[in-house]
């Protein structure tokens, strides 16, 4: 019953997207209201997000355990030298006035 209502929802979804387009391409020369131009955008973005989010997030945001982070590659205290504990925070920060 719960996949049988999430495919309705998503045809709904994309009958609203597809009535959205069509009534933007459809339209010449009349005043369209930017409620079309709306629904058309998050229709689409929100079809492209269910559909294509498990590619994304496996292609681009893959994590690998291998891989070192820049922390790992390039000595911690060469970019930020540790500072003295006696500096105040605007000195420290460089908050000079």
């Amino acid at each position: 019953m719960k996949k049988a209502l999430a495919a309705v929802v998503w045809v709904l979804v994309a009958v609203f997207g597809a009535v959205a387009y069509a009534t933007l391409a459809l339209r010449r020369g009349e005043p369209i209201n930017s409620a079309y131009i709306l629904i058309a955008a998050l229709c689409s973005y929100a079809i492209g997000f269910r559909f294509c989010s498990n590619r994304v997030a496996a292609w681009v945001l893959a994590l690998d355990d291998r891989r070192a982070t820049p922390c790992e590659v390039h000595d911690g205290s060469k970019d930020s030298p540790g500072t003295n504990p006696g500096m105040s925070l605007d000195q420290r920060c460089g908050a000079h006035v």
